[in-house]
């Protein structure tokens, strides 16, 4: 019980059979957390023969360190239990609080006395000890009274699924709630708010055409009403470390469990002076960015781990199922939905087919095409039945491989259509069920479910076609330029020959940018690629150009005589953007 309540208990973790040590240790040190405090080292014991107590043996270290190979058969694949313990000093064995991550994945339940919501393992020896409302009390005469005067366990209607519950149970409820969303007119609502709205709150956003402003009218009633309850959600990424160690944090603070991820949001960057919205900006768009292009994490024997395959426009979850046991799809939903949450970017390029299941469609309603199937090979076979040519016994012995292993008869001259549909229905949906349940969880534990259901038009803001495209001349039009007066302001660092000029170096870089290169100046310029309603500029005497993305200000220095230079220095400034502030 000591080693459960301090993190450290008995836990299934699953181990690539070609993992290396390196790998081993990352992967248990994001199971048991306080395992990287230890600084004397630790090894791997197992418990020798017989019953009762039993002593323990250490497993020897092999040239490279531990293996997954070794682990596996050791373990007569996974059936031993394996036991971990420091070398040189005592483990932690303070406890954690209930809502802690290493409590994540344990079925919990709610004490009848103070109300904690705490896993299973620790509420029997909590229950004993508790000091809240006695047992007698519950269940006496007196019928228990919330502030706003309605019984306490009267039951509430959940307003995403219309079902009845307890009123101290609605709040856990809805936030897990499976069912899709309907409004309801229930005076309940309006009595007992859930954490997400209630009716009125509903209808501003329900009722206006602009899915942008409908977006902005849900999310902003959703961060006030958390920010008068909830305490800030902080975040440290140290830009100083490597890329595998910031990832390694990213993944951490989003794998934690019972968090209110519409609480108020700090980002900090350690070594960086940075403040303000601009670092939120940053941090919400570089964790999107790795989303997208992969995690610098060794999962698998791979360098980079990418949750999404396939082409552009047409990605789909990865089939590893070793990323899914790893909760990383329910991840990447708390990501996307946090993100949109606090005004950031989505996530672009998922198949619509994908997205359509994601956002609560069946399979069978998804509009599949064949660019939607990431694996080649099984693309070449799947266009073998799309042919008007008959089916050569070799192709026929290939396409029969294939459904073989997918447990479908094979092919004739009448079914070559339906089996098509069918083998490409599960290369593309039925080999990620549950990594899009995974996805869908993620979304839901943000409060973003209501808005999803409610406002199908809004899905396309969430999970855009592709990435954000701008044009020069949108650039341009959001541009505040400084008023030049007709005598130079004394106040004004530099005349107004001098800022005519670099502003017409700014004007020509823009226009002669890529879309790519727009992205990065956005970035540069307020933090993330969202265009906002206005891009100021200010003229300085810097050495280099610089931005408040908080203000979303660009200052740009007066010494350039020549565009070239001007552009080198443009140039230098946004290939910097992935590596925080202040580092030109």
């Amino acid at each position: 019980m000591r080693l459960i309540q301090a993190g450290l208990g008995k836990k299934l973790v699953s181990l690539p059979e070609d993992s290396s040590h390196d790998e081993i240790v990352k992967l248990l040190e994001i199971e048991y957390p306080k395992l990287g405090n230890i600084t004397g080292g630790w090894m791997l014991y197992k418990a020798t023969g017989g019953t009762g107590h039993r002593k323990l043996q250490i497993i020897p270290l092999e040239s490279e360190g531990y293996s997954g190979k070794q682990l596996k058969m050791l373990t007569n694949a996974g059936e031993i239990v394996l036991y971990v313990a420091p070398l040189q000093e005592e483990m932690d064995l303070s406890p954690l609080p209930p809502d802690a991550q290493e409590f994540a994945k344990m079925p919990k339940k709610t004490c009848k006395r103070c109300g904690m919501y705490m896993p299973l393992q620790l509420l029997a020896s909590h229950v004993d000890n508790c000091e809240g409302n006695s047992l007698e009390h519950d269940v006496s005469s007196e019928t228990p009274v919330t502030s706003e005067g309605t019984e306490k366990n009267s039951p509430v209607q959940c307003p995403i699924c219309l079902k009845d519950f307890a009123a101290d149970e609605i709040e856990t409820h809805a936030s897990f709630c499976d069912e899709g969303y309907q409004p309801s007119t229930s005076g309940n609502v309006d009595r007992h708010p859930s954490p997400l709205h209630s009716v009125s709150d509903m209808q501003e956003w329900m009722t206006t055409s602009d899915p942008k402003r409908a977006a902005l009218h849900f999310t902003r009633e959703l961060l006030c009403k958390a920010e008068r309850h909830a305490e800030p959600l902080c975040f440290t990424l140290d830009i100083h470390k490597s890329v595998e160690e910031q990832d390694h944090a990213i993944l951490f603070f989003y794998k934690k469990g019972n968090v209110n991820w519409a609480s108020p949001l700090q980002c900090k960057l350690r070594g960086d002076s940075a403040v303000g919205e601009g670092v939120n900006r940053y941090v919400l768009s570089t964790i999107c960015h790795k989303l997208r292009n992969g995690f610098h994490v060794n999962l698998g024997n791979m360098d980079v781990t990418r949750l999404f395959e396939g082409e552009q426009g047409h990605l789909v979850a990865s089939t590893s199922s070793f990323l899914v046991e790893s909760d990383l799809f329910l991840v990447a939903g708390r990501m996307v939905a946090h993100s949109f949450l606090h005004g950031g970017p989505g996530l672009p390029g998922l198949s619509p087919a994908v997205v359509h299941v994601l956002t609560g469609g069946t399979p069978e309603t998804a509009t599949l095409k064949l660019e939607d199937c990431p694996d080649l090979d099984v693309r070449d076979t799947l266009q073998l039945l799309q042919k008007d040519d008959r089916i050569t016994d070799l192709e026929r012995e290939k396409i029969l491989e294939l459904c073989l292993s997918w447990d479908l008869p094979g092919v004739t001259d009448g079914n070559k259509k339906w089996l098509f549909e069918r083998l490409l229905l599960h290369a593309v949906l039925g080999r990620t069920t549950r990594q899009l349940k995974q996805m869908r969880k993620g979304l839901k534990e943000t409060g973003l479910w209501p808005l999803i259901r409610g406002r199908p038009d809004v899905v396309e803001h969430i999970f855009p076609n592709s990435e954000y495209d701008y044009s020069p001349q949108m650039i341009l039009q959001h541009i505040v330029w400084p008023q030049n007066s007709d005598e130079d302001d004394e106040d004004e660092e530099l005349d107004a020959n001098t800022r005519s000029r670099i502003a017409g170096y700014l004007r020509q870089f823009i226009d002669n940018a890529s879309a790519h290169e727009l992205r990065k100046l956005l970035k540069f310029w307020v933090g993330w690629e969202i265009l906002p309603k206005e891009l100021k500029v200010e003229f300085t005497t810097s050495s280099m150009p610089k931005t408040s993305t908080c203000f979303e200000t660009l200052r740009l220095p007066g010494h350039y005589t020549d565009f070239p230079s001007f552009q080198t220095d443009m140039q230098t400034c946004l290939s910097s953007v992935m590596y925080g502030f202040g580092l030109v």
